[in-house]
């Protein structure tokens, strides 16, 4: 019993997402402000992409904001 509780604790965990803390910089005037921080919720098998990035602040911030400025 006690080696099946193992392996579904490990399983669950494998397959829950992992916080990622990410910082971002805005650029007005071709100057930068301060940095911003993010913490984005990840699957250990899936890499993170600016469409991650982006998509998850535009949760938080509101839908267009993502939209209001250049990514690179």
């Amino acid at each position: 019993m006690e080696e099946k509780d193992r392996d579904h604790r490990h399983h669950c965990h494998r397959d829950s997402p992992t916080p990622m803390k990410k910082a971002y910089y805005i650029s007005r005037n071709g100057r930068l402000e301060q940095p911003h921080f993010l913490e984005i919720h990840l699957f250990p098998d899936h890499p993170l992409r600016l469409k991650d990035v982006s998509d998850w602040l535009a949760v938080l911030r509101g839908n267009p904001m993502p939209f209001l400025y250049p990514w690179s």
